[in-house]
C-alpha cells in the first residue's frame, strides 16, 4: 500500500460539540466554580480523546486487493479485499474503504460501494469482497483506495488516499451478448 495524503479533520457534529462546550468554559473562567471546570474540562477531555482514537484505530492497516481476471460486461464481478491490522495494542473500529475506477482516464460513473470493517482485533486478518458491474468494454483500472475513519461518537474523522499496485481489468462482451448479435 502505498501511502498518500492523510487528513485529520473535524466533522460539524464535533465542530457543534465545541461550540456548546466553549460558553461552559466561559462560564467556569467568569464564575470560578469547580463544577464547571470539571463539567468543561470532562468535555473537552471527550473530545480530545475521540480525535486521539480516530487517528490511532486507522493506524497500521494493510490492505490487499484481489482482481479478477476479466469481467464481462453487464454482469457481476467480485473484487476481494483483505485487510491485516498489524497492530499489537489498539484494535481497529469504525472503518470504511472506497475504491476508486477510472475507464479511459475517466471516473467511472458507477463507482463501486463502500467496505464497512467495523471492528478487527488486534493482529486479525479479515477477508470481505464486493460486487461491481461494468457497464461497457474496455480496460478498468483501480486508481486509488480511500480509508476513512471515524471513532464514535464521530466528533472526528481521518481519511487516508491510497494507491495500491493493482492491473488493470479488461470488461469485454458477455458470451450470451454476442450470439444475441450475430
Amino acid at each position: 500500500m502505498k501511502l498518500g495524503t492523510a487528513n485529520l479533520f473535524i466533522t460539524p457534529r464535533g465542530l457543534l460539540f465545541l461550540l456548546m462546550t466553549a460558553p461552559n468554559g466561559g462560564a467556569a473562567i467568569a464564575r470560578g466554580n469547580n463544577m464547571l471546570f470539571i463539567l468543561f474540562s470532562t468535555l473537552l477531555g471527550l473530545f480530545a480523546a475521540t480525535l486521539l482514537l480516530t487517528w490511532v484505530t486507522a493506524r497500521g492497516i494493510t490492505v490487499t486487493r484481489l482482481l479478477p481476471s476479466r469481467i464481462f460486461a453487464g454482469e457481476i464481478g467480485m473484487v476481494t479485499l483483505r485487510f491485516h491490522q498489524r497492530g499489537r495494542f489498539w484494535p481497529a473500529i469504525a472503518l470504511m474503504f472506497q475504491d476508486h475506477l477510472t475507464h479511459d482516464q475517466q471516473p467511472l460513473r458507477q463507482q463501486p460501494p463502500p467496505v464497512m470493517l467495523p471492528f478487527a482485533p488486534p493482529g486479525a486478518r479479515v477477508r470481505t469482497h464486493y460486487d461491481i458491474a461494468l457497464p461497457q468494454r474496455g480496460w478498468v483500472r483501480f486508481e486509488s483506495i480511500l480509508l476513512t475513519s471515524s471513532f464514535p461518537p464521530g466528533l472526528s474523522g481521518w481519511y487516508l488516499q491510497s494507491f495500491l499496485y493493482a492491473p488493470s481489468i479488461t470488461s469485454v462482451s458477455a458470451p450470451g451478448s454476442l450470439w444475441s448479435i450475430l
